[in-house]
Parts: structure tokens; C-alpha cells; sequence
């Protein structure tokens, strides 16, 4: 990934973030009065500048959370136990798959871990093998929609969390509360959570889906040339 992708993947969950919160402020008075104090900054060099800067650095923080989520990475433990199983693995004493270095004294194979394999066998095939190699692309693609979805999905709960300060201040300050207003808002970032999860899960488990596909066929065409050389 060059540097201008890099840019985009922080860019465009921080803006999206941004939008949401402006989408779910809406409906109310008080979040439509403070809209509409926001300074525009676009129209000079240095706004653009400063307004890149916010969002790359909103967006590398959305990262940062987004990664060390445990239930948003990519489970790999029943492909790893797959491929010991079928003796697929067998013989390549880089790794002892029941207790890997960094885990030796769990007794079974850690998510972490299961990734750390499953990515290793993959790349070091990249090249040399022709399914692996054919598939990369596409896995690297499937892999930044995840990546993005799931930085989305941390930004629309950073999004909620703004927007649910400001109404509870903004209830506190006004004596009379907006109930519809607030109750448009609500509607609005249930669909929004929803579509975030969906859209998350969805693009995890045709990643993982897709990995398992191609690296047992992978694999299990490796096995079957060692024997066909064996007879």
C-alpha cells in the first residue's frame, strides 16, 4: 500500500465519522444552531491543510482502536487446526502449531497466533505458488474494505458517544426537552449502527472465507505433488 492509500484508509472513516455526527445533531434544534457555528475553513490553503491534518490524525486514532480490538480480528484458529488435521502443515518445523513461541505455555492455539500462521504460510507462497499468487490481489483488497469497515464502525461509535454528551447537555440547559427531534436522532443511529455492522461482518467473513478457500487448495495441491514425487 502506497502512501496516498494509506492517507485514504485514515481519511475516510474520520470523515464519515464526522458526517454521521453532523447527520444524528441534525434533527435538533440545539445541534442545528451549533452546526451552524462551525467555522468554514475550506475556502483557504491553509484550512484545507489543517482540516487534512485533523482528519488523517482522527483517522489513525480510529485505526489504533479498531486494531487492538480483540472481537474484530480475523479468526484463523479453526483453519490453522484444519490444516494439522489433514496433515497439510506437516514437516515444516518453522513453527509448532500446537504451541507457538509466543505462547508456549498456552495449550491451545491463540487467535494472534493463528493469524501470525496462517499470514506466514500464505506470503511465503505468494510467488511461488500459482493459487496463492492468483488470490493476493484480491485478498489484499478484501483486507482494506475490512480494515475500513471496521475504522468506520469504531468511528460511528465515537460519533454516538459526541452526540450522546451533547444531547444530555443540551437537555440539561433547555427546559423543555426535543423529544422528536431526539427520537429522529435515535432511529437514525440505529440504521447507522446496523449498516456499520453488517457491513463489517460481512466483508470478516468473506475475507476469512476466502483465505481458507484458497490456502487448503493451496496447500492440499503442495501435498499431492510431494506424493506424486514420493511414487
Amino acid at each position: 500500500m502506497n502512501d496516498l492509500q494509506t492517507l485514504v484508509r485514515y481519511i475516510i472513516p474520520a470523515a464519515l465519522s464526522i458526517l454521521e455526527l453532523a447527520l444524528l445533531l441534525t434533527p435538533l434544534e440545539s445541534g442545528r444552531c451549533l452546526l451552524a457555528q462551525i467555522p468554514d475553513l475550506s475556502g483557504t490553503l491553509w484550512g484545507a491543510a489543517i482540516i487534512t491534518i485533523l482528519l488523517v490524525g482522527y483517522g489513525y486514532f480510529l485505526q489504533m482502536i479498531y486494531r487492538t480490538n480483540p472481537w474484530m480480528r480475523v479468526d484463523h484458529r479453526d483453519l490453522v487446526e484444519h490444516l494439522i488435521k489433514k496433515d497439510y502443515l506437516a514437516g515444516d518445523q518453522r513453527f509448532d502449531f500446537k504451541n507457538p513461541l509466543y505462547y508456549a505455555k498456552r495449550p491451545v492455539i491463540e487467535p494472534r497466533a493463528a493469524w501470525v500462521i496462517v499470514n506466514a504460510e500464505w506470503h511465503m507462497r505468494s510467488e511461488s505458488n500459482p493459487a496463492i499468487k492468483g488470490a493476493t490481489k484480491r485478498s489484499e483488497s478484501l483486507s482494506d474494505m475490512m480494515h475500513g469497515a471496521g475504522a468506520s464502525l469504531i468511528g460511528f461509535l465515537m460519533t454516538t458517544f459526541f452526540a450522546a454528551i451533547f444531547i444530555l447537555c443540551a437537555t440539561v440547559w433547555r427546559a423543555a426537552p426535543e423529544f422528536y427531534g431526539l427520537l429522529i436522532t435515535v432511529l437514525i443511529g440505529c440504521v447507522l449502527l446496523g449498516l456499520h455492522f453488517v457491513a463489517f461482518r460481512n466483508t470478516q467473513l468473506t475475507l476469512t472465507r476466502f483465505v481458507e478457500i484458497v490456502l487448503i487448495e493451496a496447500l492440499k495441491q503442495e501435498k499431492s505433488k510431494l506424493k506424486s514425487k514420493g511414487n
